[in-house]
């Protein structure tokens, strides 16, 4: 009788895995809930009717709910503020403070903080803003660039005219995405002329801010994105100025200097040469000034807040620093002195055409 030396043959088994996603299934619970998802591309889910309806509702809303309104008003003032001020980085402390006083007194002229406060309450309550940049002759020259805020009723082609493949409601497109030209009817939609009602202007990309938030890669209404990324900050207090930050720093664009302490003020200079060693070249230094003595939870001698302001401002004229920070914000109504001394400063710097950032 003969032997087989290996033994019988497992029999392989193969094991089916039936994985699925919750959310896909459709069961008697939830089929209301997801009756209205649909497939839609980005723009035909937001056509002009949609978006009209979502206008009108959300204007609406806020203008007769205390709370919208309140919260509207709350975002403008807060993200435009007294708008924005632009800083100078030539060679020349001279030539800095000349196109900065130029700059202030053009946007004053064209009231460009109160126009981006407007379009900053239009993007939040109408999903986005529009403005035609253009020259106006009223201002003085050589400058006479202007805004006009337009409506987003306004910015729409008649009869969804696609004069080009790539054309949506309002906008023509060229083949990579890029606006080209925007349509924007001579009268709004709702202002009863209807003889100007399918009139429109072709508008270059050029001459056009459009500001949009795009939730989905296909809407084709957005912000477009700005040429390079916001800076990377970073606080850096005296104690720590011993460490071996430069690599840290290295990452960073700007880094602030903070002195918790009045007490140690009069090390200042010294502080401000440990940091311009530690800090690579390129990453901008901006000075912090507390307006409270938060290491020892008392006020800050005003004194030693003068001080520390006169070298600051010496330190912006010579280049070493490139911004001051005052705070805080929390602090600037109980009538501190140093509060009010610098409010006092900063009105007569800004009546005499001088330049300073205060966060306070």
């Amino acid at each position: 009788m003969g032997w087989w030396p290996f033994g019988k043959r497992a029999k392989s088994i193969v094991r089916v895995i039936r994985a699925k996603f919750d959310s896909a299934q459709t069961t008697p619970e939830n089929r209301r809930h997801w009756a209205n998802a649909d497939g839609l591309a980005a723009d035909a889910a937001a056509n002009p009717e949609v978006r009209r309806t979502l206008r009108n509702r959300a204007r609406y809303e806020v203008a007769n709910n205390s709370y919208a309104r309140g919260i509207v008003l709350t975002l403008a003032n807060d993200v435009i503020g007294t708008g924005p001020r632009l800083q100078m980085l030539l060679g020349t402390a001279e030539a800095n403070q000349t196109l900065e006083r130029e700059f202030a007194a053009w946007a004053k002229a064209v009231d460009l903080a109160g126009k981006l406060r407007t379009m900053r309450m239009a993007r939040a309550q109408d999903g986005e803003a529009f403005a035609v940049l253009f020259s106006n002759e009223a201002l003085d020259p050589p400058v006479q660039l202007d805004l006009r805020l337009i409506e987003a009723d306004q910015v729409a082609t008649p009869g969804m005219v696609q004069q080009k493949p790539g054309a949506v409601d309002g906008i023509v497109l060229d083949e990579f995405g890029n606006p080209l030209e925007y349509h924007v009817l001579k009268a709004h939609p709702g202002g009863g002329t209807a003889a100007l009602g399918q009139e429109y202007d072709k508008v270059p990309a050029d001459s056009m801010v459009h500001w949009f938030q795009a939730d989905l890669a296909g809407f084709r209404r957005r912000l477009r994105a700005a040429a390079r990324p916001l800076d990377l900050w970073v606080v850096v207090y005296i104690h720590q100025l011993g460490l071996p930050l430069g690599e840290h720093l290295g990452q960073c664009d700007v880094a602030t200097l903070w002195t918790p302490k009045s007490e140690d003020l009069v090390h200042l200079p010294e502080n401000l040469e440990r940091l311009e060693a530690i800090a690579p070249p390129g990453v901008r230094k901006v000075l912090g000034c507390y307006m409270w003595d938060y290491g020892v939870q008392k006020p800050m001698p005003l004194a030693a807040f003068q001080e520390q302001y006169r070298q600051g401002r010496a330190w912006l004229a010579e280049s070493r620093i490139d911004g001051m920070i005052f705070l805080a914000s929390c602090i600037c109504d109980l009538e501190l002195d140093t509060v009010e001394w610098l409010r006092g400063e900063l009105a007569e710097e800004a009546c005499d055409g001088g330049c300073c950032a205060c966060g306070a």
